[in-house]
């Protein structure tokens, strides 16, 4: 088990949190900082990708390119 330290304030929150959901204390702690890292990573991933399209590494279609696109290769 690891150990952190949390303001007063946040551990709190993380207990009304706790209580209203009917979850351990560990669970919404757990659950909160698995859902944060998601999200960061995911800005993370989305950030490489727009410097991609920004160098021209990647291309950017509109909605009516692709369906297009896709007829085209219907035909």
């Amino acid at each position: 088990m690891n150990a952190i330290t949390l303001s007063e304030t946040l551990l709190e929150n993380a207990r009304i949190v706790a209580d209203r959901e009917q979850l351990s204390l560990e669970a919404v702690i757990s659950q909160a900082l698995e859902e944060y890292l998601e999200d960061y990573f995911d800005v993370l991933a989305a950030e490489e990708v727009l410097a991609k399209i920004k160098s021209g590494e990647e291309q950017v279609f509109s909605l009516e390119e692709v369906e297009k696109m896709l007829n085209e290769l219907a035909d």
